[in-house]
């Protein structure tokens, strides 16, 4: 893992993401954008 799930407010305040890279070498991102009203909270723990 490159970088756990986690906020990235430098993106945006929305921006819930995390990367990986595959075993090709691949950066690959997981990403939640939060809607108008939305909130996202980091995890417990």
């Amino acid at each position: 893992m490159l970088h756990a799930p986690r906020l990235w407010p430098e993106y945006h305040s929305g921006y819930y993401g995390g990367f990986l890279r595959d075993l090709d070498g691949n950066n690959i991102e997981a990403v939640h954008h939060t809607f108008a009203g939305g909130s996202v909270r980091e995890p417990a723990g």
